[in-house]
């Protein structure tokens, strides 16, 4: 079997279920899963998993512009076909993943009813989808459901970190003067959206009062176009800070998350991999919807507002260039995230598991 879900971050992180809960219940068959090279990290070394599938969407999307691209993605699809699986999942759900799908030469092909962009015209097996709103894990997990698993399988994630890289995360921190047994708090202030960024400047107040308040050390980490952000955080704020932003992978960002005593961020795919390998996450969300891509499991609190326009799925603020402009995130202050921090860490595991699958959502009025 051959798992299509090449991104992004967060996206292949909430399917990683699926490939557990099938390998439970067919422990001999094969599963290979197609990613992007930039989330391989996330399935490279997973029990579940047999192979990765590499593929490259920078090149191969330029295949009709490209004769380079275009024999690449050819020798791509033959190398697919020559696996001959007898079945593929395709988890995307858009044309690509539904085109990759036919090409592997699979005799079943199987996606889920809300595909886009016309990708179920490749299925011949489409699975329903209700209209009622549910965490993206348990909407992959219908798949490994009408594949024989039975409902109410585990959600497993278990994200492989070797030993070395645990070292590696080790050893970066401690080059920035946290020696093994540091307290540190993670701080993921950038997003790809920008109606998902909480304003940098409160992001570094947060940290300087997790340093002077808590005694922890706050942890910047991103992507390595993100390094102007973390920079002028620097300079908004004195005290102790550790930017990290731009020189993990997504295994090494893992086992620093996993190391940390808390992440505080917005709807990001740091915010899902903190979730996986079992951190509590202080999340704040404005423009998305937390009971479809709010962190996964016990111990989390969301933070949003309760302005008309939240949840708008939108990537440009409706009241752009207004004063109500990403009012669903300014809303929130500084305090409320402090004070979720604050509890967090003074609470036990027990105190901190209520709500949805253990998230405790705040609303402000």
């Amino acid at each position: 079997m051959l798992i299509i879900k090449p991104s992004s971050l967060g996206d292949v992180i909430h399917a990683l279920p699926v490939a557990w809960a099938l390998r439970s219940r067919y422990p001999g068959i094969r599963i290979d899963w197609l990613v992007m090279p930039g989330c391989a990290g996330v399935v490279e070394g997973l029990g579940a998993i047999n192979h990765v599938v590499l593929f490259d969407r920078r090149l191969y999307g330029q295949v009709w512009r490209s004769p380079r691209a275009m024999l690449s993605f050819a020798w791509f699809v033959a190398k697919l076909r020559q696996r001959r699986y007898t079945a593929v999942l395709d988890l995307q759900g858009l044309f690509r993943s539904g085109i990759l799908a036919y090409a592997s030469g699979a005799p079943w092909r199987v996606g889920l009813s809300d595909a886009r962009e016309g990708a179920d015209r490749f299925y011949n097996r489409t699975i329903a989808v209700p209209a009622a709103v549910m965490s993206a894990v348990d909407r992959y997990m219908l798949a490994a459901e009408a594949l024989g698993v039975p409902p109410g399988a585990e959600r497993r994630f278990d994200i492989a970190i070797p030993g070395a890289i645990a070292v590696a995360a080790r050893e970066l921190l401690a080059a920035e003067g946290l020696s093994e047994g540091s307290r540190y708090v993670v701080i993921v202030p950038a997003a790809r959206w920008a109606t998902k960024r909480w304003p940098e400047e409160r992001f570094a107040a947060v940290a300087q009062r997790i340093d002077e308040q808590l005694g922890l050390v706050p942890v910047v980490v991103g992507a390595p176009g993100e390094r102007e952000i973390a920079s002028r955080m620097r300079q908004m704020r004195g005290g102790r800070f550790v930017d990290l932003v731009g020189r993990t992978d997504v295994k090494t960002l893992a086992a620093v998350l996993r190391g940390a005593e808390c992440v505080v961020t917005g709807d990001t795919g740091p915010m899902h991999l903190a979730a996986a390998v079992g951190q509590p996450v202080v999340a704040i969300f404005g423009p998305t919807d937390v009971d479809k891509t709010g962190p996964y499991g016990p111990g989390h609190v969301v933070l949003m507002d309760r302005a008309d326009c939240t949840r708008c799925e939108r990537r440009s603020c409706l009241w752009e260039g207004q004063k109500h402009e990403l009012m669903c995130l300014r809303n929130i202050s500084v305090d409320d995230v402090f004070e979720a921090v604050r509890r967090m860490l003074g609470a036990g595991p027990q105190d901190r598991s209520e709500g949805g699958q253990g998230t405790e959502q705040e609303s402000r009025p």
